[in-house]
């Protein structure tokens, strides 16, 4: 369970917040996301998939806003 929360928290701590993102992304946040998709609980492996998915967004976006 715990480990489900923390992989969700990452979007949360990131939504709003493109200095946080850098901090995690720093702390190598995406490495232990990407070990949660191992995961042996299925909630773990989804909650982790979306954090990913969200951090990949909120790079391209923020490229896409530093080219405009």
């Amino acid at each position: 369970m715990e480990r489900s929360w923390a992989c969700s928290a990452v979007s949360n701590l990131i939504q709003n917040d493109p200095s946080t993102r850098r901090l995690l992304q720093g702390k190598n946040i995406v490495g232990a996301l990407i070990t949660r998709l191992s995961d042996s609980v299925e909630e773990v492996i989804v909650e982790a998939a979306g954090s990913l998915r969200y951090i990949i967004l909120c790079d391209i976006y923020s490229a896409q806003l530093a080219n405009d």
